[in-house]
Formats: structure tokens, C-alpha cells, sequence
């Protein structure tokens, strides 16, 4: 049950490392007379799991992930930073030391990294950290499919899901970042290309930087995709279910 996403882009050369951490937050909703009230707090709607305790977290995440939720939730970005410049195994800890500070410390978090390039040398530091990353490959693919050490997802699926999030209120970005402007930025100068072939391709405009994009884009992808995934079991389940059994 995750409660935060990171999602890191590796830069090559002079080009930005982009971290981004996303939380996922909890329903609650009202409490019917089977429920154990002393666990419901007084927040309801969406509630940031910074704001419960680890046996409230467990228990509504429980119900979250059992379908007790609105469709279409929402995604809130609360950290963005990008360095250059610096060593990987530099970068390497610097995401482990993320992992180590609370919120998500006491927290279920994934790791997205983008296993493209030199991602692939530093997957294999994360692994030996033992920071357990999931590795996402960008393809000019038609469509996401599992890999050996994570998936294989078209750039514009990426993208889309970032952009399509956003327009709809679901990426909630945390007031005061820093780098909330740029992320912007870099959606506004995203283009579609097509190849005389028909096939489209999402790029940034000559000369400018899409790692923040790209770092934030590997969290809403999986995240949607996931859920999406999931909510199909979850209504399978729902149905098998006797009446009653869901509120």
C-alpha cells in the first residue's frame, strides 16, 4: 500500500537530475455504525497520511485500496529538486537520504527511476543500496508492457498522463516549490511531432530541459496506470461480494 512515489530522471553529462515526491493521499469518508470510530479522525475527503497515525494510515489505505474512494483521485506533488554537476553515486545519496527523512521514512514509498541511458549503471547502484527501484524505460512503443526490472512505457504516455492530471485538478503541486514554475514551463514547451510515417513522438523545444517532466511524468504514469489496473480488480471483487459487504 504506497503512500509516496519518488520519481528520479538521471541526467547525462551537463544535463539536470531531476527527484520528484509525489503523495498519495487517503479517503475517509463518514463512519457507519460497524465501523471502530475511535479511528476516524476529523478530517474527511482526502486526507495527507502525514496527518494520521501509522494504525490510521494502515486502516484507510485498507479501505482506499478496497474501492471506498471517489473515482479519479488526486496525486500531490511535494518536492521537486534538480542538480547537475554532481557524481551518481553523489545522486545515489541524495536519494537515500529522501528515503531516510521523514515523511518517508515511517512511510511505504516506490522508487520510479528512468532506466534509459545512464539510468541503467545507476539502477544498479540503487539495487545495491537496497533502495528497491522500479526501472521504467522510455520507448517510441505503442504501449507500456512489463520488462525485467520494471516496464517499458511510451514517452507519450508519460507525458499525457502528467499533462491530462494536471488540467484536471489531480496533480496538486505544493505551494512554495521552488522549481513549480519550471515544471510548468516544460509542460507549456512539450510538442507532439509526426513522422512522415504518422507516428508521434513528445519532445521539449530545441534547447530545453524536460527532466522535471519527465521525473514527475514516471510518478503520474505508474501511479494512474496502477490504479487503473486495480480498480478493475477492485470491482471484480465488489461484485463477488454479498450485499452489503461494501459501503
Amino acid at each position: 500500500m504506497t503512500d509516496y512515489y519518488i520519481g528520479v530522471d538521471f541526467g547525462q553529462a551537463n544535463d539536470y537530475t531531476a527527484i520528484a515526491v509525489a503523495e498519495e493521499p487517503v479517503w475517509i469518508g463518514e463512519p457507519s455504525g460497524f465501523d471502530r470510530t475511535a479511528m476516524w479522525p476529523e478530517s474527511r475527503g482526502w486526507v495527507s497520511v502525514s496527518d494520521l497515525v501509522p494504525a490510521q494510515r494502515r486502516y484507510f489505505r485498507g479501505l482506499t485500496y478496497a474501492g471506498h474512494r471517489p473515482d479519479r483521485p488526486p496525486l500531490y506533488l511535494r518536492h521537486l529538486e534538480r542538480m547537475r554537476h554532481l557524481s551518481y553515486s553523489t545522486v545515489v545519496a541524495r536519494v537515500a537520504e529522501l528515503l531516510r527523512t521523514p515523511p518517508l521514512a515511517e512511510a511505504e514509498t516506490v522508487l520510479l527511476v528512468d532506466y534509459g541511458g545512464v539510468g541503467r549503471g545507476i539502477f544498479d547502484m540503487l539495487e545495491a543500496a537496497a533502495l528497491e527501484p522500479v526501472g521504467i524505460t522510455i520507448t517510441g512503443s505503442n504501449e507500456p508492457h512489463a520488462a525485467a526490472d520494471g516496464w517499458n512505457v511510451p514517452k507519450r504516455d508519460l507525458v499525457v498522463a502528467t499533462q491530462s492530471m494536471l488540467q484536471d485538478g489531480r496533480l496538486r503541486i505544493a505551494s512554495g516549490l521552488e522549481h513549480a514554475p519550471t515544471l510548468t514551463k516544460e509542460l507549456q514547451d512539450y510538442r507532439v511531432k509526426l513522422s512522415p510515417a504518422g507516428h508521434d513522438s513528445y519532445d521539449a523545444r530545441s534547447g530545453q530541459h524536460d527532466d522535471l517532466v519527465l521525473a514527475v511524468s514516471l510518478v503520474c504514469w505508474f501511479r494512474d496506470f496502477y490504479f487503473k489496473h486495480y480498480d478493475a480488480e477492485a470491482e471484480r471483487a465488489k461484485r463477488t461480494q454479498p450485499q452489503g459487504a461494501y459501503r
